[in-house]
């Protein structure tokens, strides 16, 4: 009977802390594009450093002269499920930058819009996800780079999902 009512208060606990620790709160960002002469890639300024949007083949040149606090980002928006890849983002572990880059990517969106459509939150929620199963050694080649596809939408939408990360 003790280990009953032992259960219960620690399932109760858990669901306390998910329903009402309150929400991580994000700074508002000024997002500044950095004039560039390749019309293969757009830049932006973050808090430590730059953040650089294009394809495939443009973006996989940048990273071999890459600054440490660089951000990279292969723009596969125009294939049949509309995806955007953040090269390496297991290393962004602080969810303010992870923020800030996220809105870097739906100003990116906005400004040349196409089919690609995810909202801020299902996208921390995957890329936590994302940094949490490389943490854990899980299928490392595949959680190293997060790919925020219109696919996976619904699947990290949960408000669930967003309460136990703190997202």
């Amino acid at each position: 009977m003790k280990t009953l009512r032992k259960k219960i208060l620690f399932a109760s606990i858990i669901l306390l802390a998910i329903l009402y620790i309150p929400d991580h709160q994000y700074k508002s960002i000024d997002i500044q594009e950095v004039f560039s002469e390749n019309d293969n890639v757009r830049i932006f300024n973050y808090s430590l450093g730059q953040v650089f949007i294009g394809d495939y083949n443009t973006i996989k040149k940048m990273v071999q002269t890459a600054d440490e606090t660089d951000i990279f980002i292969v723009d596969y928006r125009k294939i049949d499920d509309p995806d955007m890849q953040v090269i390496s983002s297991y290393k962004i572990k602080n969810i303010d930058i992870i923020n800030e880059i996220l809105e870097i990517m739906l100003y990116y969106e906005k400004t040349d819009p196409t089919n690609w459509n995810r909202t801020l939150s299902s996208m921390r929620n995957e890329w936590e996800m994302h940094n949490y199963s490389y943490f854990f050694h899980y299928d490392e080649d595949r959680t190293r780079d997060v790919d925020l596809n219109n696919a996976d939408e619904n699947k990290y939408r949960s408000e669930i999902l967003r309460k136990v990360l703190r997202n």
